[in-house]
């Protein structure tokens, strides 16, 4: 195993060898780039690659999923051992206990969303009297509002956005359909497709995914509010928009060859492509008026590979190989 290591370079660039759509970076001088992650096990963020160690609550090992920087607040979500963490400016709350109740304790919390002054989490809690079945529900400011009970299913990758103060939920109903909750209102996804997430661009919100057809596998991202499709020629992993250009995730097609590299598409044309020789995981992507901000996994083996942070396709951050060390989730803060 290497020793591990921290390469902090300052904006020192890195030329991509298999891509020649590289972009210039646009006034990045006056741009905060936050990163949650873990290092050797522990929850961690940068800062301008200024590395933050936050308190582990006592556990273990612990590790930061999501970051927001909101009115120069920093909220961290993420986890101690099996334990949800709140770190607002580096104070830790354990969720778990925050939002447990008499007769339910918290089984998952999936996501975090900072609307103003206001901190939403979406989660599951489970029953004490029938522990087989959950509740979907989400907390503003710690109140707990309920979008559906007894549920067989659960969906760990749910997730919450607010906008114009209505709040939209990717998860599952009772039947183990994938849709979006609008004010708890479910709008399923349409039959064929496998949708991945929401995003959002200015008062619209988006899913995207796949489209599967009898002989092939097709992309499409919808506006949840207009009900406008746009379907794609690969599925979409990832999703994101900046004024008037779509960047999607996608895989790379090598000569018509299946291949487990992943792309980058911007308005369809190639922007970034994976290096050769080992799978690549897009983790997160962010993009701020014409900047690209991308954390890749390098995997080298089943689960773990050299974690890096990618602004406008050049190296900026590092994460050395290890099992405990991540990049998970970009924040951008203009000053």
């Amino acid at each position: 195993m290497k020793k591990l290591v921290l390469v902090a370079l300052t904006f020192f660039i890195i030329g991509c060898s298999n891509n020649e759509n590289i972009s210039e970076p646009n006034n990045l001088s006056s741009i905060d780039v936050y990163v949650a992650g873990q290092k050797e096990g522990n929850a961690t963020y940068w800062k301008n690659n200024t590395e933050i160690t936050l308190d582990n609550g006592g556990f273990s090992g612990s590790t930061a999923d999501k970051i927001i920087v909101q009115n120069n607040n920093v909220y961290v979500f993420g986890r101690g051992d099996s334990t949800y963490l709140l770190w607002e400016n580096g104070s830790v709350t354990n969720l778990n206990e925050e939002f447990q109740e008499p007769s339910y304790e918290v089984d998952y919390i999936t996501d975090m969303i900072i609307d103003g002054n206001d901190v939403y989490f979406i989660g599951y809690l489970k029953s004490s009297t029938n522990p087989t079945t959950y509740d979907l529900v989400y907390w503003k400011n710690g109140i707990k509002t309920v979008i559906l009970t007894n549920c067989i299913f659960r969906h760990q990758q749910s997730s919450i956005k607010i906008i114009n103060d209505n709040v939209y939920v990717f998860s599952k109903n009772d039947n183990n359909q994938k849709g979006v909750f609008t004010n708890n209102s479910f709008n399923p996804i349409d039959s064929g497709h496998l949708a991945y997430g929401i995003t959002t661009k200015e008062n619209e919100i988006y899913t995207y995914g796949s489209i599967i057809g009898n002989s092939d596998i097709t992309g499409f991202y919808k506006n949840v509010i207009t009900g406008i499709e746009t379907t794609n020629e690969q599925s979409i992993e990832n999703l994101a928009f900046d004024v008037s250009d779509i960047y999607t995730v996608v895989y790379h097609n090598d000569n018509n060859a299946f291949s487990s590299r992943r792309e980058i598409l911007k308005n369809n044309e190639s922007y970034y492509i994976s290096p050769e020789g080992f799978e690549s995981h897009i983790v997160d992507l962010k993009v701020k008026n014409g900047n690209v901000y991308t954390i890749v996994r390098e995997l080298i083996s089943a689960n773990y590979g050299p974690n890096k942070l990618l602004i406008n396709n050049n190296t900026e951050l590092v994460l050395d190989e290890n099992p405990s060390n991540f990049l998970n989730n970009i924040f951008i803060v203009e000053n």
